[in-house]
């Protein structure tokens, strides 16, 4: 198991409130490699309103040094819940969500009542960092990772503190749950580090006589709609649809396109895919919404991509939304077979979901992509190999469809001594039975004039063999 899987499953346990700083302190258990330092701090903005307005605290992270670079996060608050009420879910920053994945909001604590006259409450945010991003937006200065809302209820003229506090929350097993950055590793020791500090600084919130004027949360799309009830995987109807290319043995970079719709917005997901590995391997991996958390293995033929960073939304109702494209180099030894499968369906890594938000239950709940539901999951879309295919007028370069590339593979082709063209009969565009400079400059006319390929109209398909 991971440090970082670790961390989530640590935090996930259930977690309770400890009223006696005293007694946190002496029963609290912190891990073998924590430390205290004074390498970064965590910052809230402060606010004020009057009794019953909705006022905004910004939380920042500051890293001025590193031991090295961190993998997993966690930032802990405390407040007077007599005075506030902390108002639905965060709203996360742009930064932050380029840089933090598979991160979760928590809201700790106890009401109040006659048995439990403390009025401390607080809240848990943690994560991990994506290794690429991290160093370079986070040592650039200040981070905005989030902004949280409170309702206000105390007595003008007062006023409260948002602070980080360590300690003050534990889970089952006495872990504290503290302000923290995980890191691989100290540099001196060599062993992984658990860092804290003691640089925090809360936001004070103030309380002003008169009437309330913000009432309402502000408007800060587009997040995901929140349900009132959890839907079913029936009712999310949720499809993940795999669109495969044509290719030969050999080629480099074939694009295998991913598609999510679901019937209920959604703010995250997760994919899960097997490709056999003596036919296939992956060269890249793009994403067309944020940043999630990638990983593959060419050894074990599998891939994993999970975006599940809060609130925002990823895909609106009914909306068929372009999560990635797999970009697969194909072995000399897929000669053997005419066609490559690539499937959904769970791996080490992941599992097919979609992640909707609704008030019932948990804020924001993860619903299988059940392979007997049908026609939730598309199963398998095939890369095919060898054998006779369709393709588009014009696709020179045979990833099924015309565009700029197109030209410029014949181009080279017939001037610079490049590839010959997979499908002789799609990249001769103007059908007068061969290869010659008349075919790309029809190409670039179609593509940037409208023009038809010649005079006359012909097949928008042919069979490449």
């Amino acid at each position: 198991m991971t440090k970082p899987t670790c961390l989530v499953i640590g935090i996930l346990a259930l977690i309770t409130f400890e009223g006696s700083k005293s007694a946190r302190c002496q029963e609290c258990k912190r891990g073998k490699y924590d430390a205290l330092t004074d390498d970064f701090s965590i910052r809230a903005s402060s606010d004020q309103g009057a009794v019953g307005d909705v006022v905004a605290v910004d939380v920042s992270l500051s890293i001025e040094k590193y031991h090295d670079r961190p993998y997993g996060f966690s930032v802990v608050g405390c407040y007077d819940s007599a005075v506030a009420d902390l108002v639905e879910t965060p709203s996360y920053s742009e930064l932050f969500g380029q840089v933090a994945v598979l991160y979760d909001f928590f809201a700790l604590g106890v009401p109040p009542g006659p048995q439990k006259p403390d009025h401390g409450r607080g809240f848990l945010l943690f994560g991990n960092f994506r290794a690429d991003n991290v160093e370079n937006l986070i040592l650039a200065g200040e981070l905005p990772i989030m902004t949280l809302y409170f309702r206000l209820k105390g007595t003008p003229g007062g006023s409260f503190t948002v602070d980080f506090c360590d300690g003050q929350f534990r889970n089952t097993v006495a872990s504290c749950v503290d302000n923290t950055l995980l890191y691989a590793s100290d540099p001196e020791t060599k062993n992984p580090l658990d860092a804290r500090s003691n640089r925090h600084v809360g936001g004070k919130i103030r309380i002003l006589p008169g009437p309330p004027t913000r009432t309402e949360l502000p408007s800060i799309p587009p997040d995901a709609k929140v349900y009132d009830q959890s839907p079913s995987a029936e009712e999310t109807a949720a499809r993940f649809e795999v669109v495969g290319s044509v290719a030969t043995p050999g080629s480099t970079e074939v694009p295998v396109r991913v598609f999510i719709a679901s019937a209920y917005e959604f703010s995250g997901f997760s994919i899960s895919m097997k490709f056999p590995k003596e036919f296939l391997a992956i060269a890249r991996v793009e994403e067309h919404v944020r940043p999630g958390a990638v990983r593959f293995d060419n050894d074990q033929g599998i891939f994993g991509l999970v975006l599940a960073q809060g609130n925002r939304r990823t895909g609106a109702e009914g909306e068929r939304v372009h999560a990635a494209t797999l970009y697969f180099d194909v072995k000399e030894a897929a000669r053997e077979v005419s066609s490559i499968p690539v499937t959904l369906e769970q791996t080490a890594f992941h599992m097919n979901w979609v992640r909707v938000r609704s008030r019932n239950g948990e804020v924001s709940g993860r619903l299988p992509i059940a392979t007997d539901v049908s026609p939730i999951l598309l199963l398998s879309s095939a890369i095919q190999v060898r054998g006779e295919v369709l393709t588009v007028l014009g696709d020179a370069n045979r990833d099924t469809r015309l565009d700029i590339a197109d030209p410029l593979a014949l181009l080279s082709y017939l001037f610079l001594a490049g590839r010959a063209p997979d499908c002789p009969e799609a990249a001769d565009y103007n059908r007068d039975g061969r290869l010659d400079i008349a075919d790309p400059i029809a190409m670039l006319s179609a593509l940037f004039f409208g023009s038809p390929p010649a005079e006359g109209q012909f097949e928008a398909e042919v069979s490449c063999r």
